[in-house]
């Protein structure tokens, strides 16, 4: 009940907004047993694991990110977890390693989806696009929305590379008038994604994709600094949650750090 009501209030912080039309009304809601019901609609579907509605996608969410958040609303948590000296206390070698400069600054405060991956964005029967599963809306930098999918892009397809899987994301953010954070700051939210993905991502490809520089203090070197530990040195992998620190402090379905 607790976070369906956080729901309610938060869709009701976007209707006043002006971003009704921006994803599906609640039809009917039971803060008693903790349910939310959405009206039914025909929508086009997608195959699984598909980016090709980028473009459309980059649209949506820039509408949606073109809306003020107000104060309050939750905050959308971002970048590297807060609680990594507890995390990195089961390792004494982990522990004494340089840490990386702190995350960037948000660039703006505004609505984000919070939980922004390619399923959902649904095309209505009319042609229209919808927003879906705004479970996890909150306020926060719009660099984590677009994080979300350029790295769901880069574990999809297995290949680490940034202007590929941005690409046709950006140029339709950019179609509706707006202007996308700068590409050092998104690279420091696509690198912390991926951190959290479960994905280890091997130093070389670090360095060709400028991850390293995000989460190594400078001039450390790539084997001494917490991103090699985390993201490409063994024994720890997908399944271990010294890779997936928002694992440690979530009971929720929406993204923690």
């Amino acid at each position: 009940p607790p976070e369906a009501a956080r729901v309610i209030e938060s869709r009701a912080f976007l209707s006043a907004a002006g971003g009704a039309e921006l994803a599906l009304p609640l039809a009917g809601t039971n803060l008693r047993q903790g349910f939310l019901l959405e009206p039914w609609l025909e929508l086009e579907g997608l195959a699984d694991d598909t980016f090709a509605h980028a473009h459309a996608a980059g649209a949506q969410l820039a509408r949606l990110h073109a809306l003020t958040a107000p104060a309050e609303l939750r905050k959308l948590p971002t970048g590297l977890p807060d609680d990594l000296d507890e995390l990195f206390a089961v390792d004494s070698a982990l522990a004494r390693l340089p840490r990386a400069p702190a995350h960037p600054a948000p660039s703006s405060r505004v609505f984000c989806h919070g939980d922004f991956h390619p399923d959902q964005v649904l095309r209505r029967k009319d042609g229209g696009w919808l927003l879906m599963d705004l479970d996890c809306l909150a306020a926060g930098d719009p660099a984590a929305d677009l994080a979300n999918w350029i790295a769901d892009w880069i574990v999809a397809k297995e290949r680490v590379t940034f202007d590929e899987p941005a690409a046709a994301l950006l140029d339709g953010y950019r179609s509706t008038g707006a202007t996308p954070p700068a590409r050092e700051h998104l690279l420091a939210h696509v690198a912390a994604e991926l951190l959290f993905s479960g994905r280890t991502i091997e130093a070389p490809e670090a360095k060709s994709l400028g991850l390293v520089s995000t989460l190594c203090p400078p001039g450390a070197a790539v084997e001494r600094c917490e991103y090699h530990r985390l993201a490409g040195a063994r024994p720890y992998t997908a399944n271990n949650t010294c890779t997936t620190p928002r694992r440690l402090s979530t009971s929720s379905t929406c993204p923690r750090r």
